[in-house]
């Protein structure tokens, strides 16, 4: 099973590889509570990239009395609509984020990190400066001689096995399923995980693999630990009408992170939980919700 995730994506910018900080996996969160915890009150920090984890992260450092600047590089929370992305922005006023969605930054130094805005270039103070700049995959697939994709995920075919050998089975970040294009997530991850155990059983079995029965329901960003944006989506993951702000949203992403290992665990007591309503009988619950 190919199941090796993602890591964060450092940007070819003077600089970053010295002073950035990031929190794309255990050690590097470790580091980097490390260097906030020597910061006073109102210490300036610097979040690099305006998606969803960048607004997560400016969100949390503003809670602890930071002084945060989000440099976006674009537009803040692209994968949201636009009444997520108003809300999103007004809650991170609220906590005093300065939000410069274009800015891109240029230069990164040990106490200062140099932006550019509308052709003019802007020097911003830095106690800390974190990137959030997106994902990419290890090479390990491209290396081996597998068949990839233009980003360097395992490519398979709907049954989650690999082109080139049906003995190799992938889940989860670093896979590139046919036919079904999905966003990097634990959203994604814990379904893909769950099925490529059943097409490994269904092998050793001399079944044939079932093929990926998968979809979004939303996206949910914390912003501080008392207000969140839940941006409902439709299957594909594009944004749907309803969204969700304030403190409701707050405990509707704590409760997601809480439920991680009891979903994992309620997947591996009775299997096909996972899977797409569309697939499964759900005549009777939809009567039992309308009466």
């Amino acid at each position: 099973i190919y199941a090796i995730g993602s890591r964060n994506r450092l940007p070819e910018i003077p600089g970053a590889a010295d002073h950035a900080l990031s929190a794309s996996d255990w050690a590097a969160a470790q580091r980097l509570r490390a260097r906030l915890d020597t910061l006073d009150s109102g210490a300036p920090v610097v979040v690099v990239g305006g998606g969803l984890t960048g607004v997560e992260l400016a969100g949390e450092f503003a809670d602890r009395g930071l002084a945060v600047t989000l440099a976006g590089g674009g537009v803040l929370a692209p994968s949201v609509g636009e009444r997520g992305r108003r809300a999103t922005l007004r809650q991170l006023a609220r906590l005093g984020v300065d939000v410069l969605a274009e800015a891109r930054v240029t230069r990164v130094q040990a106490t200062q990190v140099t932006v550019e805005m509308d052709g003019h270039e802007r020097v911003l103070p830095s106690a800390a400066t974190v990137f959030a700049t997106g994902f990419v995959v290890p090479e390990l697939a491209a290396d081996s001689g597998l068949t990839t994709d233009g980003t360097g995920r395992l490519r398979t075919d709907e049954n989650l096995t690999s082109f080139d050998d049906e003995r190799i089975v992938g889940a989860g970040d670093a896979v590139a399923v046919a036919g079904t294009p999905l966003r990097m997530s634990c959203q994604a991850a814990q379904p893909l995980g769950a099925q490529a155990a059943e097409a490994v059983l269904a092998r050793i079995a001399g079944d044939s693999p079932k093929p990926v029965d998968q979809g979004f329901v939303a996206q949910c960003t914390s912003i501080g630990r008392h207000a969140a944006t839940l941006q409902f989506t439709r299957r594909d993951d594009s944004p749907a009408r309803a969204v969700v702000t304030g403190r409701l949203a707050a405990l509707a992403k704590e409760a997601v992170c809480r439920g991680i290992v009891w979903n994992i665990r309620r997947e591996a007591a009775r299997p096909g939980t996972f899977s797409w309503p569309r697939n499964r009988e759900v005549t009777a619950g939809r009567e039992a919700v309308l009466q």
